[in-house]
């Protein structure tokens, strides 16, 4: 919803119009625009084109068959790595060990060994990886030494 309300001039009205027009002209999205009620209102709909942030961040619960919805293993291993950062930061450890389940560790090893490498060079604090067969999907906790 645009409001117009307390703009009385038709030329002024026009002329945002024609900018919205103008910034609109190289939108990729489809879009909508109604015309100026006697309320001075204008009804514009953009249709989404990415993806919403749950369907990027999470995928279906597997323990549900897909009825809710968990944090994607690449969600948690960057939650991780911020935790990390502050943890260096508020208690200066000399070094780091993560626990977690192994879907977690692998992810790491497989996929963000180079970004666990920047990680541990920036940090200057060497940082373990430990699996424990206990932990469930994506659990993981920070040991300091």
């Amino acid at each position: 919803m645009l409001d117009f309300i307390d703009m009385n001039t038709p030329e002024h009205q026009q002329g945002v119009m024609d900018a919205l027009l103008d910034a609109l002209a190289g939108d990729r999205s489809k879009y909508t625009i109604s015309p100026l009620s006697p309320l001075g209102i204008i009804e514009m709909t953009r249709k989404r084109t990415r993806e919403s942030l749950r369907q990027v961040m999470c995928e279906p619960c597997p323990a549900c068959q897909g009825r809710g919805y968990v944090k994607t293993i690449e969600t948690i291993a960057y939650e991780l790595f911020r935790d990390l950062m502050r943890e260096a930061r508020d208690f200066k450890p000399k070094m780091m060990t993560i626990v977690a389940a192994l879907d977690l560790i692998d992810f790491i090893r497989e996929e963000e060994s180079l970004t666990f490498s920047d990680l541990q060079a920036l940090l200057k604090i060497p940082i373990r990886l430990q699996v424990d067969a206990g932990y469930r999907y994506g659990q993981y906790d920070i040991a300091l030494g």
